[in-house]
Formats: C-alpha cells, sequence, structure tokens
C-alpha cells in the first residue's frame, strides 16, 4: 500500500521521532481511523527513502504510547482504543472550519440549490424510500447468469467502449422501444430514445434544456419532491395543480399563465394519492398542450402495477403534436440491481438531447446494459413483471382486508391504488407523529405525505408499503397498531 506523509527537515529531532510525531498527528485527526492498517516496516522504508530501523524504531514508540498495535504475521494497525489526546485538529484547520459558504462565489443555481429544501429519507426503510422492491421478488441468479454471460464472452476492448452512441446502447434502445411499443402503446423508434443510469439524470437534463430562471412550471400537488427541487434549483415558478380520484384536475389549468410552457406529470399513479389519470383527463392535457405550445414531461412511474383494472395508454401514445417526452425507469422492477432510466422524446428534439447528453455523458458502463438487453429481449422483464404483480396483488389485498376489519370508522382508504403502496386518512386526534411511532412499534412501514405536498398538506394522511409486507404477517401489525391506538387514547 501507498501512503502519503511528509518529513519536515527538523535539525535536532531525530529522524524516527520527526516520523512517529507525523503519524500521530494523522492518528489523532482522524486521517487514519482506528483499525486502519499502517505499511510494512520495509514497505514504508522504500516509500520514505529512510532506513528500515528508523520505520521500526517510530513504530515502536507508537505502540508504547498505544496508538499503534502490531500483529505477528498480520501486520500493525490503529489502535481501536486510543489514549486521550488534546490534538484533535491538525494544525490551521480550526481556521478552515471558520469558513462558510459566503466566503465563496457562488452561482445563481448553486445558491438556490443550497437554500431548497434538502432531499431526505423519511422513513428508516431504505427499500420504501428508494421506491425499490422487496429483496425476495429480484431476480438475483436470473440477472447474475446474464452478467456472467458477458463477462465470459471474452468481448475486445472495442465491444467495451469508453465512448459510443451518447444515446446508449443501440440493442438496448432497441430493445426498450419493443416493449414500450407492446405493453404502453407508445408508437417510437429506437432513435428516440435515450438511457441514463437513473430517472433523476433524465430529469436533470431535460430540466436544463427547457428551464431558465421565471420559468413557470406545472406540477401535481402532491407530487414527486425531487422533481419539484430539480426545477426550483434552475430558478422556475412552480405552478402546482390539486390532484383528485381521476388525476391532475385538468379545470385548474385554465388558472395556469399564459406564458407556461412546461408541465411535469405523473399519469399512471400518482406519487402519492395512487390516482390514475382519466383517459378524458389525458385528452384534456394534451388539448391544453397543443394550444399552449408547451411541453408535457411524462413520467410513467408504476406504470407496471395495476390491480384488477386494464391499462390506459400513455400520454406519449395519445399525442399527435409531438408535445410529450416520456420517462421511464426498471426501478420498480429491479432496484438495486438496476438503476437505468431513459426518455422517448418527439423527433424534433433528439439533436438536442443527444448533444447535451454527449456533453455531460457521453458514456455509462457497458455491462449493466448487455445484461439489461438480453433481460427484456428473452422476456424475462414482462415474465417478471406478470409473476410480482400477483404476488403485489394479494399484499394489497390482505392490507385493504386488514385495515378495513381493525380500523372501521376510523380510516379513509383512497379509491384506487397500484404501484406499492396505499394512501389513508385516519380520523384520529392522536398526533401525526405519535401515530408514526406506533405504526413503527407495530412494524407497519408508514409515512406521513406531507412532505410530499407543495404548500399545505392534509392533516393524519398517509402511505403504507404493501409489497414489503409479508401478507401472512399483515392482519397482525395492523391489528398490533390498532391495538396500540386504542391503548393511547385511553
Amino acid at each position: 500500500m501507498d501512503f502519503v506523509i511528509e518529513l519536515q527537515d527538523q535539525p535536532g529531532v531525530p529522524l524516527y521521532r520527526q516520523l512517529s510525531e507525523a503519524l500521530r498527528s494523522c492518528i489523532s485527526i482522524g486521517r487514519l481511523k482506528a483499525g486502519d492498517p499502517l505499511p510494512s516496516s520495509r514497505d514504508l522504508s522504500r516509500m520514505l527513502g529512510v532506513g528500515r530501523n528508523t520505520i521500526i524504531r517510530a513504530y515502536e514508540e507508537l505502540e508504547s504510547q498505544g496508538y499503534i498495535k502490531g500483529s505477528t504475521g498480520s501486520g500493525t494497525f490503529v489502535s481501536d482504543k486510543l489514549p486521550q489526546t488534546t490534538e484533535t485538529v491538525a494544525p490551521g484547520t480550526q481556521e478552515k472550519l471558520k469558513r462558510t459558504l459566503d466566503s465563496f462565489e457562488l452561482s445563481a443555481y448553486a445558491q438556490r440549490l443550497s437554500e431548497s429544501e434538502l432531499i431526505h429519507s423519511v422513513v428508516d426503510n431504505v427499500e420504501m424510500s428508494c421506491g425499490g422492491p422487496p429483496a425476495q421478488f429480484l431476480p438475483v441468479n436470473q440477472w447474475r447468469e446474464l452478467l456472467s454471460r458477458h463477462v465470459k464472452r471474452g468481448r475486445s476492448a472495442e465491444e467495451y467502449p469508453y465512448t459510443d452512441d451518447a444515446l446508449g446502447y443501440l440493442p438496448l434502445r432497441e430493445a426498450i422501444a419493443g416493449y414500450l411499443n407492446r405493453q404502453r402503446g407508445l408508437i417510437c423508434d429506437a432513435d428516440q430514445i435515450a438511457i441514463f443510469p437513473a430517472q433523476l439524470y433524465t430529469l436533470d437534463l431535460i430540466a436544463r434544456l427547457f428551464v431558465e430562471p421565471g420559468t413557470t412550471v406545472v406540477l401535481e400537488n402532491p407530487g414527486f419532491p425531487a422533481a419539484r427541487q430539480t426545477f426550483c434549483a434552475l430558478g422556475a415558478r412552480l405552478h402546482a395543480l390539486p390532484v383528485d380520484e381521476e388525476g391532475l384536475v385538468a379545470g385548474a389549468l385554465n388558472s395556469v399563465e399564459e406564458g407556461c410552457r412546461l408541465a411535469y406529470v405523473i399519469p399512471s399513479h400518482n406519487d402519492v394519492t395512487g390516482a390514475v389519470m382519466s383517459a378524458d383527463r389525458r385528452k384534456q392535457l394534451l388539448v391544453w398542450a397543443s394550444k399552449r405550445k408547451a411541453l408535457l414531461i411524462e413520467d410513467d412511474w408504476d406504470c407496471e402495477y395495476r390491480y384488477g383494472n386494464p391499462p390506459i395508454s400513455s400520454l406519449f401514445g395519445l399525442d399527435d403534436s409531438e408535445c410529450v417526452i416520456y420517462f421511464g425507469t426498471f426501478w420498480r422492477t429491479l432496484f438495486p440491481l438496476s438503476t437505468i432510466g431513459f426518455l422517448v422524446a418527439p423527433w424534433s428534439l433528439m439533436r438536442t438531447i443527444a448533444h447535451a447528453k454527449a456533453l455531460v455523458e457521453p458514456t455509462f458502463p457497458m455491462l449493466e446494459q448487455f445484461a439489461l438487453t438480453d433481460f427484456i429481449v428473452e422476456g424475462h422483464l414482462e415474465r417478471h413483471i406478470k409473476r410480482t404483480r400477483e404476488s403485489y396483488m394479494k399484499r394489497r389485498q390482505a392490507l385493504l382486508f386488514a385495515l378495513s376489519k381493525h380500523l372501521t370508522g376510523r380510516i379513509v382508504l383512497n379509491r384506487e391504488s397500484g404501484g406499492f403502496h396505499q394512501c389513508m386518512r385516519l380520523l384520529s386526534d392522536i398526533p401525526e407523529e405519535k401515530l408514526l411511532q406506533l405504526a413503527s412499534q407495530a412494524g407497519l412501514p408508514m409515512v406521513a405525505t406531507g412532505p410530499e405536498y407543495l404548500g399545505v398538506a392534509p392533516k393524519q394522511e398517509f402511505i403504507i408499503s404493501f409489497a414489503h409486507l409479508d401478507e401472512d404477517k399483515v392482519e397482525e401489525k395492523v391489528a398490533t397498531f390498532a391495538a396500540l391506538m386504542e391503548l393511547r387514547n385511553s
């Protein structure tokens, strides 16, 4: 191992002492942490160009002081329990710590970003907060086989290019086009598709192309917080429109100022309420966009998982005016095996998108793209969705039954829900924070919806992730939660 350390010329101070003091300082300020390995005396002697005896003597001094410990055959390590010391920071560090962002000339974008609300997880359950599937439903073995297939194939260096088509691996774009045309009613070509490492990359690039300070952007309320913050960081003015059981309230579009040219919507499954935009609302939205010459960003989140209702065509599939950019992702099916996202755009925008993507992200790892291509082409994706949809539907039914049974008269359930969660409103005098604590005690993955709203949020509105609940244990957890509520009220 290499280790960077500088020895100062200090006349009258033995070299081994200079070295031991330098290493002690590294440990005290945290450069070296408990359990970290140190180079062998032979390696450090070579690196520093000093005699090995000097290194050995410095190590012996540090070991006698309790800073390091040696183990025959294993090496030398920083001690787990360090001696008390008054030295906690390197010389000059205190002055550096006093610096603030005010000392730097930040761009307007950076200032807006630093002043915005912090994107953070509001739950401990990582799978739920990231929107990924339960671990037991991931096709891990199949994914491993696909990756191994391409690793073992012995591809030449030319097949793992540093730079290639900025839009992404062409066979993958062809596979996605075929899948979307079959499953989502799109009519698109591979050359209308751009691949990204994750969907937020997609949103960021498109937002930069169409948003300038003062641009008005229409959003659903409630909606996706990261989208809201992406637009705010670019200086957009947000115009939030309400959502009801049929999705975005299209009649409210009349209140949007004439200059608005951009709207971001999630028609397949509102991020919070679970509402699916009706066919009539979709048509109204498309008419509005066509008349305004506005661009619609259709985030097709949760399109794969609908329970008991036939699929509705995407906005892109219904669009005759070429005013829709379609966003898709594989988070719901494959996270964390794959986080790939993609967009489908009208032909007129593809040249600009390709140039922008080539500038900021000309390529990303190919192996994941190879595996995902096979996963789609060989039919694994559609079979996986069909199989997991049946499992999630059973879990959803078990949750609805349990909620209706044990919380009768104290709960209002949203009529329609797809995806992985159920939105509900509790009729209770118990404070929201306390309800969340009771849910945690009962093992219910429940979060409040407040952070999803722009402005005033409904009180006592929550979502429960049924996808992460074993159907055999759902009723027990809900019954426990109901009992804890009774106990709290008594």
